[in-house]
């Protein structure tokens, strides 16, 4: 079944999904896409083939258009070795990871692994529980 996500104006996209997920009391989700715009995202890449990869971020200042978002929720007991490696900054009792391609003024496109933003004027999401 499909469930979307209605973020409002300057919502914490991933605060967003998280109490989403728990009103709904889900282990796992999938993220099929969004629609919508965003403010001030916050992406990493992989800088080199080490596993895990150092990861390199940068801060997307100002509104984009959501080109493509997929990725999965799901609570930490559920996460990969190697991605605990990766992901430890965080105290949150679900991973989220999602990732991201945007255009923002003067159409330049941007890509990565979200680490955060907000929502600019709005933002559907569409998540499937995993069972």
């Amino acid at each position: 079944m499909l469930y979307i996500l209605n973020i409002p104006r300057n919502g914490d996209i991933k605060n967003e999904i998280i109490d989403f997920v728990l009103k709904k009391g889900w282990e796992k989700a999938y993220i099929s896409g969004a629609i919508g715009s965003v403010t001030d995202i916050c992406m990493v890449n992989p800088q080199n083939d080490n596993i895990p990869p150092n990861l390199k971020g940068e801060t997307i200042s100002g509104p984009s258009e959501i080109l493509s978002f997929s990725g999965e929720v799901m609570k930490k007991k559920y996460m990969s070795n190697i991605m605990k490696k990766i992901y430890t900054d965080d105290d949150k009792p679900y991973f989220i990871h999602i990732h991201i391609s945007c255009s923002t003024k003067g159409q330049k496109v941007y890509g990565g692994g979200l680490r955060k933003c907000t929502a600019f004027l709005g933002l559907k999401i569409f998540l499937h529980e995993i069972y």
